[in-house]
């Protein structure tokens, strides 16, 4: 009885020793950086870029939407951005932003791009249109 207790005591020795090597290979889990932002901005922002898509459209009738890419390039452009560190930081912003405004408030809908096979695209692929429920004004 003595000798399985001694055994299952090394037994677990090796699987503590098992779980740290293997803990210790993979890759480090980072949390999401969480964007803080005022309201204020928040609405700011989102104003500004629902007005964009919805003059995008309207002005070539052809147009289904406006790609995030060109979108967040657009964004990027009306901004006074004064070092390549504030130009990322607004970038990852308002990139999150959007996917906040498709995933959670549903103030845009997302068209995915048709891929063939394998194939995988990126969100910057995707096309973005105005939920046409959504009113910017809030009456």
């Amino acid at each position: 009885n003595k000798e399985n207790k001694e055994n299952q005591t090394t037994n677990d020795d090796d699987d503590d020793e098992a779980q740290t090597k293997k803990t210790s290979e993979e890759a480090p889990v980072v949390p999401k950086k969480k964007i803080p932002i005022t309201f204020e901005q928040y609405q700011k922002v989102t104003h500004t870029l629902v007005h964009h898509i919805r003059k995008q459209v309207s002005d070539d009738a052809e147009d289904q939407g406006i790609s995030q890419k060109d979108l967040v390039e657009w964004y990027l452009n009306q901004q006074t951005i004064d070092s390549e560190e504030d130009l990322g930081a607004q970038g990852r912003m308002v990139r999150s932003l959007i996917n906040r405004l498709i995933t959670k408030d549903y103030v845009l809908i997302a068209i995915d791009p048709e891929v063939e096979g394998d194939e995988t695209f990126s969100p910057d692929d995707r096309l973005l249109l105005v939920n046409p429920n959504f009113n910017v004004d809030g009456n």
